[in-house]
Parts: C-alpha cells; structure tokens; sequence
C-alpha cells in the first residue's frame, strides 16, 4: 500500500464522513482511523470504495468479487 493510496483513503473517509453529518460523522472518522472497516462497512450506507481502497488491506472493491 502506497502513501499516496493511503491518503486518497483519507481524503475519501474524511469527505464521506462530512458529507453524512446526520450519521455520526466523528464516530466513522474514529472507526476508519482505528481500522474498524467491518464496523464501517456493517452499521454504514453507501460507503464508496475510495474509503477502502489503501486503508483496509484486505479490501476487495465491488466490481471485483
């Protein structure tokens, strides 16, 4: 996983989380920062892949599977 990866994550968790303020948007960011990505992914909607892809290791993004 690349820097740059890493932070485009970043910059995606950080945009969904602002753009989902009604969802607990400081709860997510803690989540994601902490890798809790299957609590993200169970209790979340609509989470775009950009949020995984080079944070969470073990992401398969959908078009994948």
């Amino acid at each position: 996983m690349s820097d740059i990866e890493t932070n485009n994550a970043a910059v995606s968790a950080i945009k969904y989380a602002l753009d989902n303020r009604y969802e607990e948007p400081i709860e997510f960011l803690r989540l994601w920062f902490e890798g809790e990505f299957d609590i993200l992914r169970n209790e979340w909607d609509y989470i775009p892949d950009e949020v995984f892809i080079g944070a969470d290791t073990l992401f398969v993004p959908k078009d994948k599977t």
